[in-house]
């Protein structure tokens, strides 16, 4: 691993339920650099690999009005390129690929082929 291992609690929350344990969350650490900004090469995040290319992580997100409802919600990325941009290899969020429960069907968002899939590499903690 080439950088310090951060975590990011307020956005990226890093402890794992019972119910996010039984449903395959565990402790990642991924380089999320241009993802996220600067802050975010190899970011320390709780999450549960759904395919070769595509993980589910944990999220944390601050009411910011009356009408948002904020707390924990878990988001589709996935590592690869978009059809548009073919020669830029990073993580993308994937179009309503945000899920409320960490054992939600995720299949209609590992369906979309808007990004095309390239293995990951995790690091270790």
């Amino acid at each position: 691993m080439r950088g310090m291992k951060q975590t990011l609690p307020s956005c990226f929350p890093t402890q794992i339920s019972e119910a996010e344990r039984r449903a395959g969350f565990r402790h990642i650490v991924l380089a999320l650099e241009r993802f996220i900004g600067p802050s975010g090469d190899h970011l320390e995040v709780a999450g549960k690999k759904l395919s070769d290319s595509d993980l589910l992580i944990k999220c944390n997100s601050v009411a910011v009005s009356p009408r948002d409802r904020g707390g924990i919600w878990y988001r589709h990325i996935r590592f690869g390129y978009t059809h548009t941009a073919p020669s830029q290899v990073d993580w993308q969020h994937i179009p309503f690929g945000s899920y409320d429960n960490p054992t939600d069907d995720v299949s209609r968002t590992l369906a979309w082929a808007g990004v095309v899939g390239v293995a990951f590499q995790e690091y270790e903690l």
